[in-house]
């Protein structure tokens, strides 16, 4: 096999695991992915802990950047989880898009900031 052929094939390969590598990440950031563990975090299960330390980190830390000029003093992570996973439910086809920008325009559709 000659190089320029070996070099054609390697270059496909790793074309294709990007490829594979990108859709997982975009994947695991969907609201498909993230927003069944709020749930089960605001239902107080026990199904997927995992994802639902996920969904609390990217909730909470959203909510913080958000604080500081929109949030409430007073207001719970659990009462942020809901707004959010509230707002995400009321567009079902928007769930493939990423959670954490639905989840910012949750934040500022429940609490919009004045300035």
């Amino acid at each position: 096999m000659s190089t320029r052929i070996t070099a054609s094939l390697i270059a496909a390969a790793l074309a294709l695991t990007v490829t594979e590598a990108e859709a997982a990440a975009k994947e695991t950031s969907s609201a498909n992915f993230v927003t069944p563990a709020c749930w089960h975090y605001l239902n107080s299960s026990n199904i997927e802990s995992f994802k639902q330390g996920y969904c609390l980190g990217l909730v909470e830390g959203l909510a913080y950047v958000a604080k500081i000029e929109c949030v409430p003093d007073g207001v719970t992570l659990r009462q942020t989880v809901l707004v959010v996973v509230t707002y995400i439910a009321a567009r079902p086809a928007r769930m493939h898009e990423n959670f954490k920008d639905l989840a910012l325009e949750a934040l500022r559709a429940a609490w919009p900031c004045r300035k």
